[in-house]
């Protein structure tokens, strides 16, 4: 299982990263609102590095902090350019979780509905 975090950014405008260790560096999503509920829109950004993982506290190159939102380990059941199938062990991320791009850096995040 690989490590993941979710970081509330408190700046000028919060938002929140969504970051996952993956080839040595945590691909990172970025949230305008709280990563909660059944649907998330989130927006690709940069690679961070894995120091991320445990940060909590002031940031040096970006202006504010970071408060850890969530943390945990999750399995990738699928990632591709397009599709990332996530099973999260976190506080509050504790589900699958599919990512879907949309269009350009844009993606959407659900959790799949259950099978009956």
């Amino acid at each position: 299982m690989t490590r993941f975090v979710i970081l509330k950014h408190v700046a000028g405008a919060s938002h929140y990263d969504l970051m996952f260790e993956r080839g040595g560096v945590l691909k990172t999503f970025r949230a305008a609102a709280e990563p909660a509920g059944d649907k998330i829109t989130l927006e690709e950004s940069f690679d961070h590095p894995l120091k991320f993982l445990d940060h909590e506290g002031e940031l040096r190159q970006a202006p504010g902090r970071v408060e850890r939102w969530d943390a945990g380990t999750f399995k990738a059941l699928e990632w591709t350019d397009a599709r990332i199938r996530l099973e999260c062990s976190g506080r509050r991320w504790n589900a699958t979780y599919l990512l879907e791009k949309q269009d350009g850096k844009r993606w959407l995040a659900r959790k799949p509905p259950t099978k009956k």
